[in-house]
């Protein structure tokens, strides 16, 4: 037991400059948008909402919803996926361009509609929906335009049963000073 208290209280210790640059909380709001590529259909358009969640010295957190929709005749598929991710941001001095390798979790929620007519038989249709967990891994930059606004860019790769590529750009607005 003596252990594990001397233990924790290293690890305390040694963690506590950890988080001394930390700042945490909403710092930031903005859209993307851009390829959509499941792996089961053809590439769509896909819009992402995204929330900067601030800062631990070189890592940011970010949340997101992504929504992407894509029919083929009489069949629709649609996710709407809400996501955290982890971004690691590499140092360039004096760079508006802020590099960074971004890894992080999701759900997928998916809904697959199909409409048929059988003429005199009947028409109607039938949908199926899903959950899926996905891990994502990806890169991209970030643009500093100015103090308010700044140009963001990812390429991504979800795993899982929502297996997806994603290439998406946007814009996020910093909030308050």
């Amino acid at each position: 037991m003596k252990k594990l208290v001397l233990v924790l209280l290293a690890l305390l210790f040694v963690t506590g400059g950890a988080f001394a640059q930390s700042d945490i909380g909403l710092k930031g709001a903005g859209l993307r948008l851009g390829l959509v590529d499941p792996d089961v259909i053809d590439s769509t358009i896909g819009f992402e909402g995204i929330a900067d969640l601030g800062t631990i010295n070189q890592f940011a957190l970010e949340a997101s919803i992504l929504y992407w929709s894509k029919s083929v005749g009489a069949a629709s598929v649609r996710d709407l996926a809400f996501g955290a991710t982890g971004r690691y941001f590499f140092e360039m001095e004096d760079s508006p361009i802020k590099p960074f390798a971004s890894a992080g979790v999701g759900i997928h929620m998916f809904k697959t509609e199909v409409d048929f007519d059988f003429g005199f038989l009947g028409s109607g249709s039938e949908s199926v929906s899903s959950t899926e967990f996905g891990i994502k891994v990806g890169g991209g930059a970030n643009y500093e335009l100015n103090e308010k606004m700044t140009l963001t860019g990812e390429v991504s790769y979800h795993l899982g049963d929502a297996e997806q590529f994603n290439i998406l750009g946007g814009i996020l607005y910093h909030l308050g000073d």
